[in-house]
C-alpha cells in the first residue's frame, strides 16, 4: 500500500503515534495517513512514526431521505464554543462553634440496617460473564445510560462542599442528604469500570463521575501535544501493580500499634486505559482500553471497593469533618442512606475511613471541639445515635453555594427535537445489523436508505425528498445508534446539510451521557469540495453535544487549505487521505473500510447519496457488505428522479442476468412503509467436521 507523506498544507509536521487514534485524531497540524496494512502491528508495538495521515474516497452526488435529516433542519444558530471554567473549593477552617446543650435521653432508635451481604468475587473466581446483557438484544447491545432520568441517587450532582461555619448555625436540618448522587451513578461507574467501547464524555461529566471510579485505576505517565490542546493520560487496573512490605520497620511512637497491611503480589488484573482530554470547541473526555489491555477485569467492581475507597465518596465524608463533626457521627448520616451509600461505592465503608478523613483536617486544628450532628448524641454502648425528630420527615439535600469542579451539574431539559424511542418492536432488524464481539477484518457494513417504489431516492439531484414515516424515522435514528459510524457522500451533504446524529431520547445530548450511541459522520470527498463552515450542522451538532465532529475522506490531490483543516480538528473531526486506486483510477473502497477499521470503526451505516449506493450494490463489493435495509414508499418519483441501482450484468453466455440477489430477504410493514432487510454477504463456509480414524 503506497502512503502520501506529502500532507495537506505545507510547512507544518507533526509526530503522531499510529496506535493511538485519539491522540493523532487531536494533535498536530496535518490530515492522518491511515497505514492500513499496518495498523495492527503498529498498535501493538506503541512506536510513534513521523508520518501524516491519508486516506483516499469516492465522489458521490444524489439526495435523498436517507439521512433523515431532510424531514426537519435544526434552527439556524451558530453557538459560541465552550469556555473551560472550573474553580478551586476554598474551605474556612471553623475556628469556633458554641456547644449544644445535651438532649433529654429518649427512647432510643432503631439501630441502622446491617450492611448487606458482602457479595464478592475473588480475581480468580471472575470470569468474563460480567455483563448480564445479551449483545444480540437490540435494546441492550447499546448501553441506555440516561443522564437526565433514572437518577437513583437523585440531586444536582455530588452535592456542595460549604464553608465550615455553615453548620447547623445557619439551619441546616438534621435529616439533610449527605451523599448527593449524581444521576444514575451505579450504571456509570459499571459502564466506566468495563470500558466495553470508548466512552466520550464532556469534561463536566468527567469531572463529576471519574472521582467515584478513581479507586480502581493507577496512574502510569502522561503526554500531551505540542499545541497543549490534547492530553493523554495512561492508567492500569490497581490490582496490577504489587504491594511491598517494608523490610525496615520505622520506630513506633509510644502506645501506637502497628498498621496492618496487606501484601499483594500484583500482576492479577491487566487491565489498562488511556484518558485522552481535548480542548477546543467542545471540550471532550475520550475513556478507550490501550492496545496491549485485557479485554476485561479479572475481578468485578466490588472487589476492587473493598481493596480502596473512590475519593467522590470520601468527598462526602470531608466536607462533614471540616465543619467539625464527629467522624462516628458522619458515619452514622452515611449509613441512614445505605442505597445511595452502595451506589456510591461505599459497600466497605467504615468508620475508620472515616476517620482517615478527618485526621489531617484534626491535626490542623486541634483547637476545635468535635460534635455530633444536631439531633444526634453520644451513648454509651449504642455510639452515636438520634435523639429528636425533626420539624418536618422530608430528607433535602443541602443546598451549598459552592464546591469543587462539576459538583453541582443540572441536567439541562431534553432539547426540543428530541425524538422518543421506539414504542413498536424492531427485533426484526437483529439478524441484519453488527454483533458486538464480532471480530473482522472489516467493520459491518449496513446499506441503508429510504426508495420510492420506482427505486428512486429523490425527485431530482441535489432536492430533499421526505418519503420516511415517522416510524421509519424512528427506526433509522435507532438503526444509527447501533453503528459506529455513517458515511455519506460529499452530494448528500452539500444538498441535505444533514447533523448525521442520533436524536433518540437517551443518547448523547439527548438525556444520556457524553455522546453515547452517537455515530461518527465519515463524508466522502474525494475533491475537496465540501466548505466546512461552524454554521454547518455537523458542527454545530458537536458543539452542541449531541453528536461527533466528522472525518472526511479525500484523495491526494485534493487541496485542503490549512485554516480549514484547523478549523475541522478543532471542533473534533479530522481529513483522511487515501492513497489507493483501482485500474480506474477511481478511489478503492476496500482502502476506505480498511482505514476506518485501524481507526477503530467496527460498524458503517452508509447512507448514501445515489452514486455511492449503486456503486456498492454491484457483485464486486458483495463482500464488504453485509447487509441491507431499505424503507420502501408507496409512491412513484419518475424517471427524472435520482435511481439506485447496480450496473447490467451478463452472464457467460453474454445474456442479461440479475445484477444482485440479497439473501434472507424479509419484509415487514412499518406505518405507510415497507421494510426490506437482506444480507449481501456471502457467510463464510461452516468447517468441516472432522472425521475419527
Amino acid at each position: 500500500m503506497d502512503h502520501d507523506v506529502s500532507g495537506v498544507s505545507e510547512g507544518s509536521s507533526k509526530a503522531i503515534s499510529s496506535t493511538d487514534k485519539l491522540d493523532s485524531l487531536q494533535n498536530g497540524d496535518q490530515a492522518r495517513v491511515t497505514e492500513a496494512g499496518r495498523a495492527s502491528s503498529d498498535r501493538e508495538m506503541e512506536v510513534e512514526v513521523d508520518v501524516d495521515v491519508d486516506v483516499e474516497a469516492k465522489d458521490t452526488t444524489g439526495s435523498g431521505d436517507s439521512s433523515a435529516d431532510a424531514q426537519d433542519s435544526a434552527p439556524e444558530s451558530h453557538l459560541e464554543p465552550q469556555s473551560q471554567f472550573r474553580s478551586q473549593l476554598q474551605v474556612q477552617v471553623q475556628s469556633q462553634r458554641q456547644p449544644q446543650p445535651q438532649p433529654q435521653p429518649q427512647q432510643q432508635l432503631q439501630q441502622p440496617p446491617p450492611q448487606q451481604q458482602q457479595l464478592q468475587r475473588s480475581p480468580e473466581a471472575h470470569t468474563e460473564a460480567q455483563s448480564t446483557s445479551s449483545p444480540d438484544d437490540p435494546f441492550r447491545t447499546r448501553e441506555h445510560l440516561l443522564f437526565r432520568h433514572g437518577a437513583s441517587g437523585g440531586g444536582d450532582g455530588m452535592g456542595g462542599g460549604g464553608d465550615a461555619g455553615n453548620g447547623t448555625e445557619q439551619g441546616e436540618s438534621s435529616n439533610y442528604i449527605l451523599i448527593n448522587n449524581p444521576p444514575n451513578l451505579s450504571r456509570i461507574r459499571q459502564v466506566m469500570f468495563e470500558c466495553k467501547e470508548p466512552i466520550e464524555i464532556s469534561l463536566e461529566e468527567f469531572e463529576t463521575y471519574w472521582p467515584f471510579i478513581d479507586n480502581v485505576w493507577v496512574k502510569q505517565r502522561s503526554n500531551s501535544s505540542k499545541e497543549g490542546h490534547c492530553t493523554t493520560d495512561y492508567y492500569m487496573c490497581r490490582l496490577r501493580r504489587p504491594t511491598h512490605r517494608s523490610s525496615e520497620t520505622r520506630p513506633l511512637p509510644q502506645g501506637k500499634r502497628p498498621r496492618q497491611k496487606r501484601v499483594r503480589e500484583g500482576g492479577i488484573c491487566n487491565f489498562q486505559i488511556k484518558v485522552v482530554k481535548f480542548e477546543g470547541a467542545y471540550s471532550t473526555v475520550t475513556i478507550a482500553r490501550t492496545p496491549g489491555s485485557s479485554r476485561v477485569h479479572s475481578h468485578d467492581l466490588d472487589y476492587i471497593d473493598k481493596v480502596k475507597r473512590n475519593s467522590g465518596l470520601m468527598e462526602f465524608a470531608r466536607r462533614e469533618a471540616i465543619k467539625g463533626y464527629l467522624p462516628s457521627s458522619i458515619y452514622t448520616k452515611f449509613r441512614e442512606d445505605p442505597e445511595k451509600l452502595v451506589e456510591a461505592g461505599g459497600k466497605f465503608c467504615t468508620v475508620t475511613d472515616v476517620r482517615n478523613v478527618s485526621a489531617k483536617w484534626r491535626i490542623q486544628n486541634p483547637e476545635v471541639k468535635l460534635m455530633p450532628h444536631d439531633g444526634y448524641e453520644y451513648q454509651k454502648g449504642h455510639g452515636i445515635v438520634r435523639t429528636r425528630a425533626t420539624e418536618d420527615n422530608r430528607t433535602t439535600p443541602v443546598d451549598y453555594s459552592t464546591g469543587p469542579p462539576g459538583a453541582n451539574i443540572v441536567p439541562p431539559p431534553l432539547p426540543p427535537d428530541t425524538l422518543s424511542f421506539p414504542q413498536f418492536p424492531l427485533d426484526f432488524l437483529e439478524p441484519y445489523l453488527p454483533k458486538l464481539n464480532d471480530k473482522r477484518q472489516f467493520p459491518h457494513v449496513t446499506l441503508s436508505y429510504a426508495s420510492s417504489m420506482d427505486s428512486k431516492i429523490s425527485l431530482l439531484p441535489g432536492m430533499q425528498t421526505v418519503l420516511s414515516g415517522p416510524e421509519a424515522k424512528l427506526m433509522t435514528h435507532y438503526l444509527r445508534s447501533r453503528h459506529d459510524a455513517i458515511l455519506i457522500g460529499v452530494g448528500t451533504v452539500l444538498a441535505d446539510n444533514p447533523g448525521l446524529n442520533c436524536r433518540l431520547e437517551g443518547a448523547g445530548g439527548f438525556g444520556g451521557l457524553g455522546r453515547m450511541w452517537q455515530p461518527r459522520p465519515v463524508v466522502i470527498d474525494p475533491t475537496g469540495r465540501w466548505p466546512v463552515h461552524p454554521d454547518c450542522r455537523m458542527l454545530r451538532t458537536a458543539v452542541e453535544g449531541k453528536g461527533k465532529a466528522p472525518w472526511v475522506v479525500v484523495s491526494p490531490g485534493a487541496q485542503i487549505h490549512p485554516q480549514k483543516l484547523m478549523m475541522l480538528k478543532g471542533y473534533g473531526g479530522d481529513f483522511l487521505r487515501i492513497v489507493e486506486y483501482n485500474h480506474n483510477w477511481r478511489l478503492r473502497w476496500e482502502a476506505v473500510l480498511r482505514a476506518l477499521a485501524s481507526e477503530g470503526i467496527k460498524s458503517v451505516m452508509i447512507e448514501g447519496g445515489g452514486r455511492v449506493l449503486s456503486e456498492l450494490l454491484n457483485p464486486e463489493y458483495t463482500e464488504f457488505i453485509d447487509s441491507m435495509i431499505v424503507t420502501v414508499a408507496p409512491t412513484y418519483l419518475g424517471s427524472g428522479g435520482v435511481s439506485v441501482s447496480p450496473n447490467s450484468k451478463l452472464d457467460e453466455q453474454g445474456k442479461p442476468n440479475a445484477a444482485l440477489n440479497p439473501r434472507d430477504v424479509k419484509w415487514v410493514p412499518l406505518g405507510q412503509n415497507v421494510i426490506m432487510c437482506g444480507k449481501i454477504r456471502t457467510a463464510p463456509a461452516a468447517p468441516l467436521p472432522r472425521v475419527e480414524s
